[in-house]
């Protein structure tokens, strides 16, 4: 799968000081370039209420949200489950 990644997301990631929790987020990036579709994603949840947006759970409290679009993955924003947990 192809990964764009928004601005926000990058701020937000830039912010974060835990190394382990970098580098999984490294590591979640890489798993998803390899991906050939959405099912071979681990620990990702379509939000419901939303077209095409989906969380992927690093840890108990940190998320990624993303957008996929055919093959095209958006990073759009790295926050807490509090501000993902829409349904």
């Amino acid at each position: 799968m192809r990964t764009f990644f928004d601005r926000s997301f990058f701020d937000q990631v830039s912010l974060e000081m835990n190394p382990l929790m970098l580098e999984k987020i490294k590591d979640y990036i890489e798993i998803i370039e390899q991906a050939s579709n959405v099912s071979e994603i681990p620990a990702i949840k379509k939000i419901i209420s939303f077209k095409n947006y989906y969380r992927i759970k690093l840890s108990p409290i940190y998320r990624i949200g993303v957008k996929i679009i055919d093959h095209d993955v958006y990073f759009i924003t790295y926050t807490s489950k509090k501000f993902l947990q829409i349904k």
